[in-house]
């Protein structure tokens, strides 16, 4: 339970997240993209809008900041790479779905997330603007977790109810 709640405090506390292409894929497709990114301070870089498209970024309504790489220039980085990079060289908090970028970002200890945690931020910071139950399970018919990701998004889901939320 220790865990959960420092998990949740972290979540709390971050004022940006830095979104890959992957998440605004699962949120749209749950239709949740209109629900979450007007509520959340959240950017990407130019190569996740070339990923998903203008259609997608209009419905995302979220700012674009130029990737930040912090390798030697003249090496051509994937949008993941550019991505982390990104995150790690101005302290943002990414936000996916790819396990290898996560991974990547749990080793270098850059902050990181899925969109369910934005979910369960929303339910933190109070915002009723949808349903969440209704909401996680769109989200979780579209994202597939897996059983330990599901099993730490229901942990977190237990002990915001316990607190009333």
């Amino acid at each position: 339970e220790d865990e959960v709640a420092e998990t949740l405090q972290r979540l709390a506390a971050e004022r940006c997240f830095l979104v890959d292409a992957s998440t605004l894929i699962v949120l749209d497709k749950a239709g949740l993209l209109s629900v979450c990114m007007p509520e959340l301070r959240c950017e990407t870089i130019p190569e996740v809008v070339t990923e998903v498209g203008d259609e997608l970024m209009t419905r995302a309504d979220i700012d674009v900041r130029p990737a930040h790489p912090s390798a030697p220039t003249g090496r051509a980085f994937d949008t993941d790479s550019l991505l982390f990079y990104t995150a790690h060289a101005e302290g943002l908090a990414v936000v996916s779905e790819d396990k290898k970028l996560l991974r990547r970002c749990d080793a270098a200890g850059v902050s990181y997330y899925n969109a369910g945690m934005l979910l369960l931020l929303l339910r933190l910071r109070g915002i009723s603007s949808f349903e969440p139950n209704t909401a996680y399970r769109k989200l979780c018919a579209v994202a597939r977790y897996g059983p330990e990701v599901s099993k730490y998004l229901e942990a977190l889901d237990v002990f915001l109810r316990k607190q009333g939320r």
